[in-house]
């Protein structure tokens, strides 16, 4: 690289907004993920912090609340992203062992959620996004609440293992990126959608994702469930926030 290029790439690592908040993974040129479920800090703010509780039972505003009070680029993930973030873990090789994708703390029935963050433990809840970044609890742990923008379609007769998802348009919304048919990938985890005669209730429902400690075989980085309102304090619901770059 010549001495221009070496300039311009300099410019670019210490130009605003590129590098991540502490606590968040770079997912992308858009916008960087909490690597942890949310814990719950002072004066209401959402951080990354593993000595502090993990922030349960909070609706859905709160967890915008949360997000957003880290200041004007903070926001809880959307879909969107938390489907882009999915991907990026399923096609990483490391994440399988054989044709298990790990869903993180799913088999502890009688525990509960954990917030401790143990690479030694036998229960492997940590996933790799590409190179050496990690998040963890994405799955199996506690669900956690996502944006949507718009009102999510409903499935009949309500739930499918998200590699059998039957259309295109809830494989773009909730499905692995390669085709497992021919295999079985429960392990990605069970989408949950509403019945269209709770269609009219649609709008006060809240998508949630990943499964959590209790969700048993249904959890996955794919797992999504329509059957909890926007309002509802939940012990098994959490969240995580994003940071966009610009």
């Amino acid at each position: 690289m010549n001495k221009k290029g070496l300039l311009l790439l300099a410019i670019l690592i210490s130009a605003p907004g590129y590098s991540c908040p502490e606590g968040y993974v770079d997912i992308n040129e858009d916008f960087c993920l909490m690597s942890m479920e949310a814990r719950k800090g002072s004066q209401g703010l959402a951080v990354a912090d593993e000595q502090l509780g993990l922030w349960s039972q909070a609706s859905l505003d709160d967890a915008k609340r949360g997000c957003e009070a880290n200041g004007p680029r903070f926001g809880l993930v959307n879909n969107q992203q938390w489907q882009i973030v999915a991907r990026l873990i399923e096609q990483d090789s490391r994440n399988w062992q054989g044709e298990r994708l790990h869903q993180g703390n799913h088999r502890r029935s009688q525990g509960g959620a954990t917030g401790q963050l143990d690479r030694e433990s036998q229960i492997r809840r940590f996933h790799f996004t590409g190179g050496d970044k990690v998040v963890w609890d994405f799955s199996g742990n506690l669900w956690e609440r996502v944006n949507t923008e718009k009102p999510l379609e409903s499935l009949k007769p309500g739930h499918f293992f998200a590699y059998q998802l039957p259309r295109i348009e809830l494989i773009r919304q909730f499905g692995p990126h390669k085709d497992y048919r021919s295999s079985d990938a429960r392990s990605l985890g069970k989408v949950w959608l509403v019945h269209p005669a709770e269609a009219a209730e649609e709008q006060k429902l809240s998508l949630i994702r990943g499964g959590a400690w209790d969700s048993g075989e249904d959890s996955g980085i794919f797992a999504a469930s329509l059957i909890l309102s926007a309002d509802e304090a939940a012990q098994q619901v959490g969240f995580r926030c994003v940071w966009y770059k610009r």
